[in-house]
């Protein structure tokens, strides 16, 4: 469990800075981002990662909720585009979101 959840600590540390404008970009162009050759790439080193985190022999339900940490940390940027919150405070809500789902899966 503590493996996955330095896991989860190190990838929001990697994303939240440059992975935030990233993110934006992604979510502002999405329809001529989803053709790029590097999106296949991406799309890989995730199912790495996600597999990195679930175990395969627990449930389904645990298997989805470890793989919903990633997008908790990676959502945050838009589902809490809405509220006055500084880029420190929607990181720390996503971190410990993720962190729960993680913690919670098998």
């Amino acid at each position: 469990l503590e493996t996955r959840r330095e896991l989860i600590r190190r990838f929001a540390a990697m994303t939240s800075e440059q992975g935030r404008a990233l993110m934006r970009f992604m979510q502002q162009n999405r329809p001529a981002v989803h053709d790029f050759k590097a999106m296949d790439a991406m799309r890989t080193r995730y199912i790495r990662l996600a597999r990195l985190i679930t175990d395969p022999d627990a449930p389904l339900s645990d298997q989805f909720r470890a793989r919903l940490a990633f997008y908790a940390l990676n959502a945050s940027g838009f589902v809490l585009n809405d509220l006055e919150l500084t880029d420190e405070q929607r990181d720390e809500a996503a971190l410990t979101v993720a962190l729960d789902l993680v913690s919670g899966a098998g």
